[in-house]
């Protein structure tokens, strides 16, 4: 019967594990199609001189205009230029990246070697990091697809805290850490330890 148990409670948060992984495998893919939406083509070669579709080459009688800037060539009238997309400002980057770096985070969560325990620690900080995920990088962009998937890291979010809760009743340590806890040991070899003891490489 114990075995039973322990089959049971293993499983199941097994399967959230996975169920996580692969949202986080989601988000990234809604990253990408972000950046497929924004990174239109900048550059017009009928009437400029083009380095690829989104860059400009400013012509001889200013060679150091700021062409490429967020306000060149009409920026007011809505025209975008390359650091409307790759640049530092705050409002601006975390708009853009927002969604890849959540993916990309939720992802290396499950790798030891990359495992940060202020996030992913316990069921319910990564409860909170994948609810705090889907309001804020994730329902807004790539249009259905980030609906669906926001709606999903909430159906995680309800699971994450179920377990926390049986966990905390119960002290099932095979329960105790919401990752795989992967450790990349040699280039090809990868190995689970996702039994309750932390990764290595912590925060």
């Amino acid at each position: 019967m114990a075995s039973k148990i322990n089959c049971g409670t293993n499983c199941f948060a097994g399967f959230i594990r996975a169920y996580s992984l692969l949202v986080g495998l989601l988000v990234m893919v809604i990253g990408f199609i972000h950046l497929d939406n924004v990174l239109v083509e900048f550059c017009d070669g009928r009437v400029q001189n083009c380095v690829g579709p989104s860059l400009v080459w400013a012509n001889s009688d200013n060679p150091v205009a700021d062409v490429n800037g967020p306000f060149a060539g009409g920026f007011t009238l809505g025209q975008p230029r390359w650091r409307n997309v790759f640049t530092l400002r705050p409002d601006v980057f975390l708009d853009v990246w927002s969604p890849l770096m959540f993916g990309i985070i939720m992802v290396l969560c499950h790798f030891a070697n990359f495992k940060v325990n202020f996030i992913a620690g316990s069921w319910a900080r990564m409860a909170f990091f994948y609810l705090f995920g889907s309001l804020f990088a994730i329902f807004g962009y790539a249009g259905n697809l980030g609906i669906i998937t926001g709606f999903l890291c909430v159906i995680y979010v309800w699971f994450a805290l179920v377990i926390s809760i049986i966990n905390a009743v119960t002290g099932a340590e095979e329960m105790t850490d919401p990752t795989f806890s992967l450790k990349i040991t040699k280039p090809g070899f990868i190995t689970s330890n996702s039994k309750g003891e932390s990764g290595d490489s912590q925060c």
